[in-house]
């Protein structure tokens, strides 16, 4: 087993695909490791080969599940370790919890949802925290300008009201901290 910490893993490809007979097709075949399989009609087949594929399901309470926002950390301007510092610090988070979610969203730390116990928090890191006046420091201290970088592009699913009401939120608070970003 490797050892689990954060600079064990590359890279994480999540590729958002509609289709559930899709989905299964990918993991069936290996394109995928993982996957989200929801329709009657595909479940069958997941449950017919307990050999090939396991699952879990998620509690009755649990109706979002994991929901986060990924920085790509090889794509410049957020490859640059300040940047991102002050990105995850710049971020209102209960805003977003309260704004979008209504304030039933339970903040999870890393690197495993609490729904899994067992590998939930085994780096004993804390939540990112929002702290404006910190993000700006970290910037400041690494002699970035953000208005410097460029226009920072959040991407997010259409139709998806959600998502781009978190992206708003992000945006803005990005904003407050010198970064430009377009929402797409």
């Amino acid at each position: 087993n490797p050892v689990l910490d954060p600079g064990h893993y590359k890279s994480v490809v999540i590729n958002y695909v509609g289709d559930d007979l899709a989905r299964y097709t990918a993991l069936s075949t290996g394109e995928a490791q993982i996957a989200a399989i929801a329709s009657a009609a595909d479940w069958p087949l997941v449950l017919a080969n307990p050999n090939e594929f396991s699952y879990t399901t998620l509690p009755s309470w649990s109706s979002v599940g994991p929901f986060g926002v990924a920085l790509n950390a090889n794509l410049y301007p957020t490859n640059i370790t300040a940047v991102r510092q002050a990105i995850v610090q710049a971020i209102n988070y209960s805003d977003i919890i309260q704004t979008v979610f209504y304030g039933e969203m339970v903040p999870a730390g890393g690197p495993e949802s609490a729904l899994y116990p067992q590998y939930y928090n085994l780096g004993n890191s804390s939540r990112y925290a929002y702290n404006p006046t910190n993000a700006t420091n970290i910037l400041k201290a690494a002699g970035i300008n953000p208005s410097s970088l460029g226009t920072l592009t959040f991407r997010t699913e259409a139709g998806c009201s959600m998502c781009t009401d978190i992206a708003a939120i992000v945006q803005l608070d990005l904003q407050h901290i010198g970064f430009t970003v377009t929402v797409s």
